[in-house]
């Protein structure tokens, strides 16, 4: 079972950061072959780190 939420996270965060729309393109499709839990777990982790990343980015131009 893979675990991707650290990957996500990531990858929402600077989406965030950026200015981006959400956009979950950068999931690993290969894992997902082997794991149903690796697509679950990358967009809860982009989801939380898109949310900490608007609200850093709002924090900085308070």
């Amino acid at each position: 079972m893979f675990n991707c939420y650290q990957a996500g996270y990531s990858d929402g965060f600077r989406d965030a950061m950026s200015g981006k729309n959400k956009n979950y393109t950068g999931f690993p499709k290969g894992k997902a072959l082997v794991s149903d839990n690796a697509y679950d777990t990358y967009v809860e982790g982009y989801n939380e780190g898109y949310r900490d990343g608007l609200r850093k980015k709002n924090e900085v131009y308070k």
